[in-house]
Parts: structure tokens; sequence; C-alpha cells
């Protein structure tokens, strides 16, 4: 109500009143954690995704391997390692501007853009 276009519910599963509420009153939003772009039709444009699959079989590799590290070890995931994506609806969002977002991650992943982050260590 108060202008916004589009509203990103970063609740998890709580929010999924927000993304019912964006539809109620015509407005879009961006789900998050796993894929809710077929909730609200023509309403979520998108999903960004936490790829939790990718490092818990990354982790379960590295202990059977024996090279899993114990005790303060911090195993950053980001778009380079496939840790979080980005799941477009594809109806709803115009090709030129799914191509810009391509284009974005791509120089994320290979770290010609860098994102400012904290991993763990309080700073």
């Amino acid at each position: 109500d108060q202008g916004a276009d589009i509203v990103y519910a970063v609740a998890g599963g709580s929010g999924l009143g927000v993304l019912k509420a964006s539809a109620d009153a015509n407005r879009y939003s961006v789900g998050v954690d796993s894929d809710q772009n077929n909730l609200y039709p023509g309403h979520v444009l998108a999903s960004m995704l936490k790829r939790v699959d990718n490092s818990l079989f990354d982790m379960i590799k590295a202990a059977k391997e024996g090279t899993l590290q114990y005790g303060g070890k911090v195993y950053p995931y980001g778009l380079s390692n496939q840790g979080v994506g980005l799941l477009l609806d594809t109806k709803d969002v115009p090709q030129s501007v799914q191509d810009r977002l391509k284009a974005a991650e791509q120089k994320v992943a290979s770290g010609e853009v860098k994102v400012e982050t904290v991993t763990g260590s309080g700073k």
C-alpha cells in the first residue's frame, strides 16, 4: 500500500502471505528459498533459490572422502558454486530483462563483479 511495485519476501515459508498479498493487490513479488513461481501465476516474477542440495552433497562427499574440515571452517556458497540461484517466471519477465539478469549473474559468478558478504566472521 506504500507504492511498491515488487515485494521481495525474505521470510521463507512465512513469506507466503506476502506473495498472496501482492497478488491480491495486483502487484508483483519475488519468492525465496525454493521455487514459489507457480503459487500466484502472473504475480510471482521469480524465486531466489537456496541450493542447499548442492552444499549438502558437497559436504557429504567431503566427509566421505575425509577432506571435510570441522570446527570453525566456513564453506561459502554463492553463484559460482551453485549455492544460490534465480529462477525466473519466463512468461512474465521480458526476454530483454532475462538477458540482462543472466549477464549480471555471470559477472558475479566469474568474480568480475564483487559482492560484499559476511561469512560467519562476525564482521
